[in-house]
């Protein structure tokens, strides 16, 4: 079972401003299709089950100096709530108890950014960033990663 909603609007009040924003939500229930140890010495005839229910979010801002220099806010959130218990273990919809830490997968990965973009030559731009990426899971904390990242660069069109 498959579901995907989603909405998004990109709006220019003004030359020097840009706003942009989106969010998407998919549903995932994938039952069966996984043949594991138990089900096969035991013949018990169950099936595994996965369950995802992503949120997608994006928002942004483009403000533009003249000609001077483009300056770009942005936030991005990747989350999922899986089944929307709050344990590994315990009220799963498996039959076999074991697997219900593997029926779903809630994380959370969120990202803030900044960029400046300044014009060197007319085809030719020094842009300067800063993002901070936080990624954390629910059920299992020894995978969280958290960072500050910045960055230069030098973007040419031709």
């Amino acid at each position: 079972q498959s579901r995907n909603y989603g909405a998004e609007a990109d709006w220019t009040p003004r030359s020097w401003l840009t706003l942009d924003m989106a969010w998407s939500k998919r549903h995932l229930k994938t039952a069966g299709g996984v043949a594991y140890f138990v089900d096969s010495a035991l013949n018990t005839g169950t099936s595994s089950l996965y369950i995802a229910n992503l949120h997608f979010v994006n928002a942004g801002v483009r403000l533009a100096a003249g000609k001077r220099a483009d300056i770009y806010l942005g936030y991005s959130r990747v989350q999922d709530t899986g089944d929307g218990r709050s344990g590994a273990t315990g009220g799963g919809a498996n039959i076999v108890p074991a697997f219900n830490a593997a029926q779903t997968y809630p994380l959370l990965y969120d990202t803030p950014m900044a960029r400046v973009s300044v014009p060197v030559f007319a085809r030719l731009r020094f842009n300067a960033g800063w993002q901070y990426y936080r990624y954390d899971e629910r059920f299992f904390a020894v995978r969280n990663y958290h960072a500050n990242t910045a960055y230069t660069s030098l973007a040419w069109s031709f």
